[in-house]
């Protein structure tokens, strides 16, 4: 199942590179957020999530000791391409998950000083690149990483101060799932600190405003037990080597501070569960060993 979902994964991440780099070609405004195939600014979310899972496998098969210096910069140039073209497409949030999520896995594990270095440098240089390319994207990365941590007027900011106020109004059960949408305007408004859209754009915040305290200890209690349970098997299933770093995922899908779609309603959340689903593989009381089939 590994095999066959990687497989497929590659080359869906190179059709989606394909295609995104095509319609960057082809755009009349280069800071415009690209959009093709879905007609959405959503295909950043694609390679981020959906190809998280392969992205991982390549990094880990990187940090592996015994990779071959010819393995590790083809696998280094496909990771690059990945994390570039995300940053291409406009997703801040999106790119940062790649990067964060590489840069976790080489500080954890056992893998030399020097490939540490490299994989950290990989990342500076993947964003360096999308900067010179793209000074628009800069502006974006510098409002997320720094405005919005100093200004409560940020519009990030704003959307998630909204959340929380819709959440005031019934704090045990909240006001129903994916009801944030039809309730914020009027329960809120449009003022100096808050902006109204269709969800919090936080998974924690939005849980917290549509079904109250009750639901996200809930939620919380369903994230630590998926974190911890891929954990807990990646140390089980050593000898394969996702398997052995599958805890990644959902750290980097659930980690309380980023920004993501609405967590009851939106499509593009498949790319999240589709992930996630080739994590539960770790959840297996025995290790997964190589089968030895007899006539």
């Amino acid at each position: 199942v590994l095999r066959a979902f990687f497989a497929v994964s590659t080359v869906c991440l190179i059709l989606m590179c394909g295609i995104l780099v095509t319609e960057f070609l082809l755009l009349s405004d280069p800071g415009q957020r690209l959009q093709w195939p879905y007609g959405d600014p959503v295909p950043g979310s694609y390679l981020a999530k959906f190809g998280l899972p392969t992205i991982v496998w390549l990094a880990a098969l990187c940090a592996k000791r015994e990779s071959s210096s010819k393995a590790i910069l083809i696998i280094s140039l496909a990771i690059f391409t990945v994390i570039f073209i995300t940053a291409l497409t406009g997703e801040r949030a999106n790119t940062l998950i790649l990067l964060c999520s590489i840069s976790l896995l080489f500080f954890v594990s056992k893998t030399p000083l020097k490939k540490k270095v490299a994989a950290l440098l990989l990342g500076l240089t993947s964003l360096t690149a999308i900067f010179i390319v793209q000074p628009v994207i800069f502006k974006r990365f510098y409002e997320l990483s720094v405005v919005s941590l100093t200004s409560a007027e940020h519009g990030y900011v704003k959307t998630v101060n909204a959340g929380v106020e819709v959440w005031k109004f019934n704090k045990i059960l909240g006001s129903g799932p994916a009801t944030h949408r039809v309730l914020c305007p009027s329960l809120v408004g449009e003022t100096k600190f808050t902006r109204c859209d269709n969800h919090p754009h936080n998974f924690y915040i939005q849980i917290l405003a549509e079904v109250g305290v009750v639901g996200l200890i809930a939620g919380v209690i369903m994230f630590l037990s998926i974190i911890i349970h891929a954990f807990n098997n990646s140390r089980i299933n050593r000898n394969v080597t996702f398997l052995q770093n599958s805890w990644v995922i959902p750290i980097a899908f659930f980690w309380p501070i980023a920004g993501f779609a609405d967590f009851f309603g939106q499509w593009q959340n498949i790319f999240i569960w589709g992930g996630l689903s080739i994590c539960f593989i770790s959840f297996k009381p025995e290790p997964i060993r190589e089968k030895k089939f007899v006539s």
